[in-house]
Formats: C-alpha cells, structure tokens, sequence
C-alpha cells in the first residue's frame, strides 16, 4: 500500500469499531461503540477521563524504530477548551506520535519517554470529521489532516518498541478539566504492523 509516496507494508486495518472485545480501557468515562465508531465519554465530573486503548505488549505494541504509521477518523463531538483529548501510536502520557486536543487547540504530538514536543496545527476545525494520519520517517515524523501535511517534528522523538506491560498499539483518551462532559469518536484506524 502507497501512502504519500511511501510504500507500507503488513498493516492492521481496523475498518470500523464492531466492539469493545480487542480494547482495554481505564477511566470513569464511558466507552460505547454505535453506528458512528467509538465513542468516548467523560461525564460532567472535574478531572474524569475516558481511555481505550488496542493492543498489549504481549500481543502487539508499537516499534518506533520500524517506521510505523496510522490513521484514524475521528470527530470531536462537545466543545473542546477546558479538556485533553489524545489519539496516539503508543500511549498519551509516555512514548507516542499522534495528535492532541489541549485549550481548545489542535496539536501535533510526541513523546520521547520522558518530554512531550507539541506542534500547533492551525486551520482545522475540530468539532468536524477529519482524517487524521501520522507517518515516521527517517529522522522524524510528519502530520497530515484531511491528505494535507501540516507539519514535521524533528526532535524529542519517540525510540525503540514499548515493552511494558498493557503498552497500546494505539491509545484515544479523553479528559474534562471542567464539570462539562466532554466526548469524541473514532470512527475507524488503520495502522502499520511492527511488532
């Protein structure tokens, strides 16, 4: 498979969410699965977030040395100040490459294992459908919404295959920072195999 001129190979498509079985998920928040994909929940509670995330180390994990890639559809379905809303190869809060939603803003994201590089991505309407894709490339990572690169991030990147225990392939979080519930949906992915 061809992806902006890069050929893919062994992927993992995930045409659409037919149920919760393949995905642990931690939080308060609900998790529901509906004719729109999965959908994410927070509640109107301070600080509740919803996750759920595919894959386990013993299964499969993310390999940010094999130039992994994926792609998800995903809409924000409540306003998005006063929340987090991530969608990442690996896992929000340590190693990944993916896209973030913070103060109402839309980010280009990775983490390193220790350090979070945020990238502003301007233009895009958050509260619509878009598609949204991350690629590794030999010294960094580029962003594309809608088949638009929107920006490359060079340094701070994530290395190495993530090993610990319950690790995810790919990871949607979600998190109020007010008493407004807060939710999205992702309605399908596809993603490079690499582990």
């Amino acid at each position: 498979m061809s992806v902006h001129g890069i050929e893919w190979h062994d992927q993992i498509v995930h045409p659409g969410f037919e149920s919760l079985d393949a995905y642990q998920g931690v939080g308060a928040g609900t998790k529901a699965m509906g004719v729109t994909g999965l959908t994410l929940t927070t509640g109107g509670v301070l600080n509740r977030f919803a996750e759920a995330y595919f894959g386990d180390s013993a299964l499969m994990t993310v390999d940010f040395d094999k130039e992994p890639y994926a792609v998800w559809f995903v809409k924000t379905l409540t306003v998005v100040t006063n929340a987090l809303f991530y969608w990442v190869l690996g896992y929000w809060n340590s190693k990944h490459a993916g896209f973030l939603i913070s103060g109402g803003a839309l980010y280009a994201t990775v983490h390193d294992g220790t350090t979070e590089t945020n990238e502003l991505i301007s233009g895009i309407a958050t509260g619509t459908a878009h598609k949204y894709e991350v690629h590794c490339i030999a010294g960094g990572f580029k962003f594309y919404v809608d088949d638009v690169l929107q920006v490359t991030i060079s340094t701070g990147l994530p290395t190495g295959k993530l090993t610990t225990e319950f690790t995810p392939l790919l990871d949607l979080y979600v998190k109020t920072l007010d008493t407004t519930s807060k939710q999205f949906t992702c309605s399908n992915f596809w993603a490079s195999r690499t582990w």
